[in-house]
């Protein structure tokens, strides 16, 4: 549970830590109390996430496991599932929460990939970014069905590999990157609905771009401001999973992505925030689209058609 503070190459974890020179991150307590635990959370969930409609608590937990996902990146081993981030309608907020979340996370905007036309335009845009070394990656403004071979591929490998512009030589990139999704009503198909977790919005209104009366004005000016405050919560957190031994969380297990559940909902389950054990499931209200869940759904619609009069579908 070792936090790099210090500027400078760090030995043990093989990294230099070059901070910009107008950020000041607070000391990190070594064991955090209740009473520095629940400030964090607070101030995470509260005045910088708190003015987003999330359709549930699990969705709001799953906006702090992204927030959290990058600053835990260099200690987790393995892969980290793709956060999917929609709506029933434009304007909810989707593409600002996550750029608010890189943000505060890597200091600067995410990588925005637009929707891809096909699975050979994803391959080659992933690539292209990777070699770049994005470290926060958003497919932004999906439209309808999602069924990506490249995607799901990367999402669960540690390494990519494709094929350099204007050369016949392929080459294999590390995969360390954060990645979300944005969208109205995405629907995902293939392997991806299970290697993503769902964060909501719905702001329950016709025009969500005309909501008013938030906290802040400009919160991704807040957040640029506030960020050392914003990374000392988001350590504070992580360090108290470390300093209690890392608790194993009451949740159900993430297949592919065992070790970053592990931690992530260790965090959230210790920080006692609401909707946590949910984190990891599939992106629910997809998985009936998914070709894998059809067959049985279909089955369910003949038995019920069989035993009514007339031609009925089941709902």
């Amino acid at each position: 549970g070792t936090v790099l503070d210090a500027e400078g190459y760090d030995a043990a974890t093989r990294l230099f830590y070059a901070p910009a020179p107008d950020l000041h991150v607070p000391p990190v307590p070594a064991r955090p109390t209740a009473a520095q635990i629940a400030a964090a959370r607070d101030l995470l969930l509260d005045e910088l996430l708190g003015d987003f409609p999330f359709a549930d608590q699990a969705s709001r937990a799953g906006a702090l496991a992204l927030l959290l996902t990058p600053i835990l990146r260099p200690a987790l081993r393995g892969c980290v599932p793709l956060a999917l981030v929609d709506s029933p309608s434009a304007g909810t907020g989707k593409t600002f929460l996550t750029s608010v979340i890189a943000t505060v996370a890597t200091g600067r905007g995410a990588a925005l990939l637009p929707s891809p036309r096909d699975d050979a335009e994803i391959e080659k845009r992933v690539f292209a970014l990777l070699a770049e070394g994005a470290t926060f990656i958003v497919l932004d403004n999906l439209e309808g069905d999602l069924a990506a071979p490249s995607l799901a591929v990367a999402l669960t490998a540690t390494t990519f590999a494709g094929r350099v512009l204007g050369e016949s030589r392929t080459l294999a990139l590390p995969q360390r990157a954060t990645w979300a999704a944005t969208g109205n009503n995405v629907t995902l198909r293939g392997d991806l609905p299970r290697r993503c977790y769902w964060v909501r919005l719905d702001a329950e209104c016709v025009q969500p771009w005309r909501r008013t009366n938030f906290r802040h004005r400009d919160l991704l000016g807040w957040a640029a401001d506030h960020r050392g405050e914003l990374l000392a919560a988001l350590l504070t957190l992580a360090r108290a999973w470390w300093a209690a031994g890392k608790p194993r969380p009451d949740a159900a297990p993430f297949g592919s992505f065992e070790r970053w559940a592990e931690a992530v909902g260790g965090i959230l389950q210790l920080a006692d925030v609401p909707g946590a054990t949910r984190i990891g499931l599939d992106a629910i209200g997809t998985l009936l689209h998914d070709q894998g869940a059809l067959p049985a759904v279909r089955a369910a619609e003949e038995i019920v058609t069989a035993e009514v009069s007339g031609y009925l579908t089941a709902r």
